[in-house]
């Protein structure tokens, strides 16, 4: 029987994949990770693209980074932000990477690692600038200088790269911060100071942005097939397929005589005797509880309005116009498909967000389901249960 599920499509992925290198040439691919790989799995993506020859990954912080090093030992993993001082060590033990942003944080961070053992070093750092995004990151004023020298010329610290992050306001100011990335670099280099790798680059600037590439990028979000609609030109360079779709089941089907109301403060009644389904997922699945009667569902391939307020747990859906609705009928809430009438394009449009806030709401409770070759593989992360790849029915 289905149930509400996330179902990512990994033939997909690896097309996607595929395209971006064929873009991208000769420039490296950090894959992010971050809140559980945009809510799909990050085990499972991380598995995945370590089978297609990534090697180096990207989260937000000390507790993802350590979920993917219980999978794979030796995988360079980049920890975006901050990181507790009460795991520091233990960061620089499993080889974790850190990124220092700032005078006080190296401080911190140095008092917690100078006694580890000889071992262990040296101890992997990026160094992130600040450029105009304003969230974490070096100035570029002498105080600075002088930190991020003293950084990268400590033998017991071996700097990975150094990078920034644009904030996509218009090409002008985009161009600027790259400027200013560059700026901090070469005062760098007058002082002896080189770097292995550079990056400032995420998913939307290296696909519009050549110039941005530099010897990497960081993406997550072209990876699950998801374009940026402020560039629809500049997304005709790479084909890009839909990974992920979110679906449910109906649970129950009755009638709603008219006048009835239906969900929490009857914001809807019925204006008719309708026919109503109950749709096993709610707003502690992920989707926003706006959704109620401001969305619809496909039902057998047929537009459904969700009808009431969104619950916890379950919602109602108008299916008027549906024949043969029953119990167990798959549910289709939203996709990554562009065209399709569930589109999370639209859905963002409606919310008022972008994608990546609703898909990394999704909730752990919901069933992750990974199909390849037409096979399929159902993890739930509550229960512990893991089909395997079983044949796609």
């Amino acid at each position: 029987m289905p149930e509400t599920s996330i179902v990512v499509d990994f033939n997909a992925l690896e097309h996607n994949l595929r395209e971006l290198r064929r873009m991208l040439g000769d420039v490296g691919i950090m894959a992010v990770l971050k809140a559980n790989a945009y809510g799909l799995g990050a085990k499972q993506l991380m598995r995945e693209l370590l089978g297609l020859g990534i090697k180096s990954f990207a989260v937000a912080n000390f507790h993802e980074a350590m979920e993917l090093r219980a999978v794979d030992s030796e995988a360079s993993i980049l920890i975006l932000g901050y990181v507790a001082p009460e795991n520091m060590s233990e960061a620089a033990l499993n080889r974790l990477s850190l990124t220092v942003f700032s005078r006080d944080y190296w401080s911190m961070y140095f008092s917690r690692i100078k006694g580890i053992d000889q071992r262990n070093l040296p101890i992997s750092v990026h160094i992130k600038i600040d450029t105009g995004f304003h969230r974490l990151g070096f100035e570029s004023c002498a105080e600075d200088y002088d930190c991020v020298e003293s950084i990268c010329t400590n033998p017991m610290i071996r700097v990975e790269s150094v990078y920034s992050h644009l904030a996509l306001a218009s090409e002008e100011e985009d161009k600027a911060q790259f400027e200013a990335f560059n700026s901090f670099i070469a005062e760098m280099g007058r002082r002896g100071v080189r770097f292995p790798a550079k990056h400032i680059a995420e998913s939307i600037s290296a696909v519009v942005y050549d110039w941005a590439r530099l010897d990497l990028v960081r993406v997550g979000a072209l990876l699950y097939g998801l374009k940026s609609p402020g560039y629809p030109e500049e997304y005709k360079r790479i084909d890009l397929k839909p990974t992920v779709c979110f679906r449910s089941v109906v649970s129950r089907v009755h009638t709603l005589k008219k006048g009835e109301g239906v969900s929490y403060d009857y914001t809807f009644r019925a204006p008719e005797d309708m026919r109503v389904a109950t749709l096993a997922f709610g707003f502690a699945d992920g989707p926003f509880r706006k959704l109620g009667n401001n969305w619809h569902v496909l039902i057998n391939g047929k537009k459904a309005p969700l009808i009431g307020l969104m619950c916890m747990d379950q919602c109602a859906a108008d299916i008027r116009g549906i024949d043969g609705v029953q119990i167990g009928d798959i549910v289709e809430v939203f996709d990554y498909d562009e065209n399709s009438p569930v589109s999370i394009y639209d859905m963002a449009k409606l919310l008022g967000t972008n994608r990546s806030e609703i898909i990394a709401r999704l909730s752990n409770r919901v069933t992750r389901i990974y199909k390849k070759d037409g096979r399929a593989q159902k993890i739930n992360n509550l229960t512990g249960r893991d089909t395997g790849y079983l044949a796609d029915k």
